[in-house]
């Protein structure tokens, strides 16, 4: 019996983890638009939501298509995770400056900005619109044990934009 050319795929490269069974081939990977584009083209594929894998049915016409795949999804899950990196550290690097133009450029009584791991650490008073307007900055988290909002510093100009509404209503 010949060996089924996908077997070593098997296991977990990249972000994407391959299980091989019988018929079929399950697949685990971060979520990523372009990424879960790529595997709803292959005929056959299922999302199965319980354990947030895809199902490809192993296929004499589709082997190649579904190996493909799976080295491109590796591929592409390592660039991402160099880009990631690329970020964060640039995020390091600017966040000194970002925070002290901020600092002058927003000066409020009961506004605050601390440099905190690549973040612009922000303190505000609560208010549901002032919330929406930080939400609205790709990246944005709250820290509920410091009780700040950590703004990823390479959003300077969004966060900016945030500001300016959030100054408005603190009038």
């Amino acid at each position: 019996m010949l060996e089924n050319p996908l077997a070593e795929l098997e296991g977990e490269i990249d972000e994407v983890r391959v299980q091989l069974f019988d018929e079929e081939l399950s697949l685990h990977f971060p979520y990523h638009k372009s990424a879960v584009a790529s595997v709803k083209a292959i005929e056959g594929a299922i999302y199965n939501p319980s354990d947030k894998s895809w199902c490809l049915p192993i296929t004499p016409q589709n082997t190649y298509t579904v190996q493909d795949a799976v080295v491109s999804l590796r591929k592409f899950f390592r660039r991402e995770v160099a880009l990631a990196e690329q970020r964060e550290e640039m995020r390091h690097e600017i966040a000194d400056s970002v925070v002290e133009g901020l600092r002058s450029d927003f000066e409020h009584a009961r506004v605050s900005f601390e440099k905190q791991e690549g973040c612009v650490a922000l303190s505000i008073p609560y208010d549901p619109k002032s919330i929406r307007l930080i939400k609205k900055i790709e990246g944005a988290r709250w820290d509920s044990s410091d009780k700040v909002w950590l703004l990823p510093a390479d959003q300077e100009r969004k966060i900016r934009t945030a500001l300016k509404g959030i100054f408005k209503l603190l009038g």
